[in-house]
């Protein structure tokens, strides 16, 4: 690396855009110093690539602190445009090794080395942090600006952070995201479970009706509003030649998540036709209602572990 060169540059003149902290703090006692001894510590500067001026790396409080003193210059160490890479890459990641930043201020680090071609992973190594570290982090960036700013005043958890960033992910409009910034995190959880709910539904919507198949969605199978005395489940695959016969997708009953298919009939008296019922009674099988509804409980049980599961996996601690 070639030896900098020590000069006094013109504040005007310094690109100060970046830095990874959005906030500079206290200068007050800084700004005392420089205005009774000057700028003892020279700033880091490097060229900027359109070669209109110079890119400061390191000395923001300085550079800002003596702007308010009512200098015009501050001294400079200038490397060349062959070290500016390094040099810039080098100060990132000392700033990003720091513990006082808060997590936007890190994701905007990050997003620095990414930008100058590092790997996530090269950028997890760097710095000590896991690569699920350095993923969740970035997709903070992702959330709206007023959002973001709520992350970096603590009003938003990292957790909720990374739970929202996922609404993004699945184009949720940016007014709803912050609605949801400024909820109980338990309800952008909700959100993003009704959202991921929608996807499969669609997804499953789309495939039957590649082959065929008649559709409607009904987000709880009551709500298709077809008469039980049809006999849905007892339809048998002859069924699906008849011009009546339709699926509904619908959410399990006890399963918070899972989707299910219910072949239907859509005219009552084409259930009478032979072959189409696998039973000859449209009548459900009737067992007693003790073991009826032991199995209810059981099912609803499982349905709530599996909703909790999801939550906690949802909600889990970055990385």
């Amino acid at each position: 690396m070639a030896e900098a060169q020590l000069r006094h540059i013109r504040i005007a003149e310094l690109d100060r855009t970046h830095n990874v902290r959005r906030s500079l703090g206290d200068l007050s006692e800084l700004v005392a110093s420089i205005r009774s001894v000057g700028v003892l510590t020279p700033v880091t500067v490097i060229p900027k690539a359109s070669g209109d001026g110079w890119r400061l790396v390191a000395g923001h409080r300085r550079t800002a602190a003596a702007e308010e003193v009512g200098l015009e210059t501050v001294p400079a160490l200038v490397h060349t445009a062959a070290d500016a890479s390094e040099r810039l890459l080098a100060t990132l990641v000392e700033n990003l090794q720091r513990l006082d930043l808060d997590p936007v201020e890190e994701a905007s680090g990050y997003r620095s080395l990414v930008d100058a071609g590092w790997a996530q992973a090269e950028v997890a190594r760097r710095v000590g942090r896991s690569r699920a570290h350095v993923s969740r982090r970035l997709r903070i960036l992702t959330l709206p600006a007023e959002v973001q700013a709520m992350v970096s005043e603590g009003a938003v958890t990292v957790e909720h952070a990374y739970t929202l960033s996922q609404l993004v992910g699945k184009e949720v409009p940016a007014e709803e995201v912050t609605v949801a910034a400024k909820s109980d995190p338990e309800y952008a959880a909700r959100k993003l479970l009704e959202v991921e709910t929608d996807e499969r539904l669609e997804h499953r919507r789309r495939k039957l009706e590649r082959g065929g198949v008649t559709v409607v969605v009904a987000k709880r199978l009551w709500q298709a509003k077809y008469d039980r005395r049809v006999g849905w489940m007892n339809l048998d695959g002859e069924h699906s030649t008849e011009p009546c016969h339709m699926v509904v997708l619908h959410l399990g009953d006890y399963g918070i998540t899972a989707v299910d298919e219910t072949a239907v009939c859509t005219d009552v008296p084409a259930t009478k036709r032979t072959g189409t019922l696998r039973s000859s009674s449209a009548q459900p099988v009737r067992r007693p209602m003790r073991s009826v509804r032991g199995a209810r409980s059981g099912k609803r049980s499982a349905g709530r572990r599996r909703r909790s599961a999801w939550l906690r996996r949802k909600r889990s601690p970055a990385a």
